[in-house]
């Protein structure tokens, strides 16, 4: 039966007493708190369930569980009666499913034009604009959708989150503030809130406030399954730019690498975390080896390109340089077109600074940067200008100004202490090259 739930989006249940245990499942998917699995009914599960689950699998991006969703998908098919809504996001899934990802997006947008209260389909959307970094369509979706939400929607927290982030990514960041606030103000534990007032505090430069704020509000995300690990590493990137460093290594050590689920690929910002270390001089093969450990099975046929760059990226700090050049290449014949070309660059530039060649990486890495966007976030494509960064300190003829450093525009934009690290590398390679 096609019954609505309490926003008045149609769900294709069993019975009504289904509508409560989606409502659940939701709060999971989007609080991150428990997965939306463990409450729906996997016996039976109702073709709205199944819905529910299929974006939990998506929207991880590993190649694993896009082949779970898959096989949910063909069986989702077999359903006989499924409004509108089930066959616009059903397709939306199998394009995501199959790399089709603008094709996903545009029966996603079909979605909520008819549907703006539709919480799976905008928590969706949203992942998909994240990942593809099409950051001004974030933007635009949550304009589409914005004027039909109020004080008395439920899950509104949630939303004001998703619209949180979206303009933080755009630069608003005064406004971001403002909505993730009001989602902490309904519930303190909303994990995506949390995580856009980090990102409001390294967008500003306020690293020492946000450490703080991060220590005072702890016990609301430290707990969280799916992001406690990337709440962390937003932690030891406000103690990096403090250089703070032995604080950082004891998250790298405790935190970063004490994974929630074996099985998934939670060691990205543990790569990330480290690469920025190794960038500064901070050079420890026993770490690189263990977390090596952790990415030697990531297959050449994984599903996402910025979690290819962080496999490259361990392959080339262990000296695995045939392994990262494999990977590279699968990686760009299967990305998109339109990112083919960012991607080509960016993974050069990678393997060319660690080979040395700091005037070749830089070349690429810059054309990376003003490349079309390749996912992630602002601060975790920061990798690619703090790399530029220090390969213009190990210049023979490195830039003897703070100007050329500030004006690659975001990571050091801030006078911090990292800062002031770069520059004495710098001036220190000036004087050997001299």
């Amino acid at each position: 039966m096609i019954v609505d739930d309490v926003r008045g989006v149609p769900q294709t249940v069993w019975d009504r007493n289904d509508l409560p245990v989606l409502e659940q499942a939701l709060v999971g998917l989007l609080g991150m708190e428990y997965v939306p699995e463990d409450v729906l009914n996997s016996e039976r599960p109702s073709l709205a369930s199944l819905e529910i689950l299929c974006v939990d699998l998506v929207t991880t991006m590993e190649q694993a569980k896009i082949l779970r969703a898959r096989e949910w998908l063909r069986s989702m098919k077999e359903f006989a009666e499924q409004s509108e809504r089930d066959q616009l996001l059903l397709r939306a899934l199998e394009h995501w499913t199959n790399r089709r990802f603008e094709e996903s997006h545009r029966n996603l947008r079909q979605v909520l034009n008819r549907y703006p209260q539709d919480i799976l389909a905008v928590w969706a959307c949203h992942m998909l604009e994240f990942y593809m970094g099409w950051i001004s369509q974030m933007l635009t979706t949550m304009q589409l959708v914005r004027d039909a939400w109020n004080a008395q929607t439920p899950l509104l927290t949630y939303f004001k989150a998703i619209d949180a982030f979206s303009l933080e990514e755009n630069g608003n960041f005064e406004q971001a503030l403002t909505s993730a606030n009001l989602a902490l103000t309904l519930n303190a534990r909303n994990v995506y809130a949390i995580h856009v007032v980090c990102h409001y505090y390294y967008e500003t430069g306020q690293f020492y406030e946000g450490s703080r704020w991060m220590e005072a509000h702890r016990s609301e995300w430290c707990d969280n399954s799916s992001m406690r690990i990337h709440i962390w590493w937003h932690y030891a990137i406000f103690r990096l730019y403090l250089m703070d460093i032995a604080q950082v290594y004891e998250i790298y050590d405790q935190e970063l690498r004490r994974k929630s689920d074996p099985n998934s690929l939670e060691d990205l910002d543990a790569a990330s975390l480290l690469w920025r270390l190794h960038l500064l001089g901070y050079d420890d093969s026993s770490r690189w080896m263990e977390l090596y450990q952790s990415w030697k099975h990531y297959g050449l046929e994984e599903f996402y390109w910025f979690n290819d760059l962080h496999a490259l990226i361990v392959l080339l700090a262990n000296g695995y340089g045939d392994k990262a050049a494999a990977l590279a290449q699968h990686s760009i014949t299967r990305s998109e077109p339109g990112s083919q070309e960012t991607l080509r660059h960016a993974l050069r530039g990678f393997a060319f600074f660690e080979a040395g060649e700091c005037q070749w990486g830089l070349e690429d890495l810059w054309h990376a940067m003003q490349g079309t966007p390749f996912g992630g976030s602002n601060a975790q494509r920061d990798i690619l200008e703090l790399t530029v960064a220090v390969a213009i300190t190990r210049l023979p003829n490195g830039p003897p100004t703070l100007d050329s450093l500030i004006d690659l525009g975001r990571s050091l934009k801030y006078e911090t202490p990292l800062r002031n690290q770069l520059l004495s590398q710098m001036r220190l390679g000036v004087r050997e090259n001299g």
